[in-house]
């Protein structure tokens, strides 16, 4: 079973990320689109990564037309991704009464 954490939002705008496999514990970064891995792996862990993210996740979504789509792993991390980002911006708003 893997794992993903959030390590911190920098300026509102990248989620940082930490994706623990059995076998290797990956660094990535994305803004919500695509998925930059900061951290450095061998060939093969990184061919591992990428057969993974295109794996179906299990979960679904509505994708707006009132059907629910499969999501794969690297969506479901973009997705988690952004949920991250503006619940950051939302934390760090400034109110005045």
């Amino acid at each position: 079973m893997n794992k993903l954490t959030l390590e911190n939002v920098q300026r509102g705008t990248f989620a940082h990320l930490v994706l623990k496999t059995e076998e290797s514990t990956f660094k990535l970064q994305t803004a919500g689109m695509g998925i930059v891995i900061k951290s450095i792996h061998s060939i093969g862990e990184l061919k591992r990564l990428l057969a993974w993210l295109d794996e179906p996740s299990g979960n679904k979504k509505e994708n707006g037309t009132f059907e629910k789509e499969t999501l794969s792993n690297e969506k479901e991390i973009t997705y988690f991704a952004k949920e991250m980002i503006k619940a950051d911006r939302k934390l760090n708003e400034i109110k005045t009464f």
